[in-house]
């Protein structure tokens, strides 16, 4: 222990002099990758009238994996996000079962699922491009305006009648980011992210494995149609050292698919995260 307390000791004063021996902004903003992981808490909402004009209710943990690359003028980054597949709950339909003389119409549960309950699976993989279009003299305020890729998988499993079945969408995007940084000092990072989707492509499968082995699908391709929404997010930065830094997140997404019937989707979700610079 006391060998371990003076390693420690020594690489404490190490790093305490090449602090004063660089700037602040040289220490901590030299750095031209970043690796990070990220988790947390949200609540997302869904109403898809594909087999239900009912509300569905979550809440989940969100996880995310990201990658991270500047230079002076530009910035990309690479995000995988997932969810620990929330079981979706409403409120709306509550003693809408019968139970009787005649038998039980529509089964309160089969395969885990009920009239009033789905199970979801989600993952989204980001490519975020972005490039610098304003700053102040002292570099404190940075706008970029750049475009985005989205694939986008959401499965639904829900129960109709006596059939479970899956339904899938597969989305993807291409649209235009927006980008504002506020740089307090070397540590401290304000941000905040808008990407609106323009071109998209949307599949939409439904799978019914206890009544027809096949699926029924349908894709779409558009320009401001078929899908539409808003990805929305604001990021904290604070630099613990010139090679880890933490992340407070907060994330609003909204996201609207119009066919074969309307589905509408929206989540908010916080998240803290660790990032290695390097």
């Amino acid at each position: 222990m006391r060998l371990f307390s003076i390693f420690i000791m020594i690489l404490s004063l190490q790093i305490r002099s090449i602090c004063q021996e660089l700037p602040p902004e040289k220490v901590y903003n030299q750095k031209l990758y970043a690796l990070g992981i990220t988790g947390g808490y949200g609540n997302i909402v869904v109403r898809d009238q594909v087999f239900t004009t009912y509300l569905y209710k979550a809440n989940y943990n969100p996880f995310g994996l990201h990658f991270e690359s500047k230079k002076d003028n530009q910035k990309a980054s690479f995000n995988l996000e997932f969810f620990n597949n929330p079981k979706l709950k409403t409120e709306t339909n509550k003693g809408f079962e019968y139970k009787g003389e005649l038998g039980e119409f529509f089964p309160t549960e089969k395969d885990g699922l009920s009239i009033g309950t789905l199970k979801s699976t989600f993952w989204n993989f980001n490519y975020t491009q972005l490039f610098l279009l304003h700053k102040t003299k002292e570099k404190k305020i940075k706008a970029f305006l750049g475009f985005d890729f989205n694939l986008i998988k959401f499965e639904k499993n829900f129960l109709q009648f006596d059939y479970a079945n899956k339904l899938t969408d597969r989305i993807y995007n291409l649209g235009f980011v927006f980008n504002l940084e506020r740089n307090f000092n070397s540590r401290h990072l304000l941000m905040y992210n808008l990407s609106v989707p323009v071109i998209n492509n949307v599949k939409r499968t439904l799978y019914n494995p206890d009544s027809n082995p096949g699926t029924v699908t349908q894709s779409k391709y558009g320009f401001l149609s078929n899908s539409v929404g808003l990805d929305s997010r604001v990021t904290y930065r604070f630099m613990l050292s010139p090679k880890f830094s933490i992340r407070a997140i907060y994330t609003f997404r909204y996201l609207r698919i119009k066919f074969p019937s309307q589905e509408d989707w929206a989540y908010n979700q916080g998240d803290l995260g660790l990032f290695f610079h390097f």
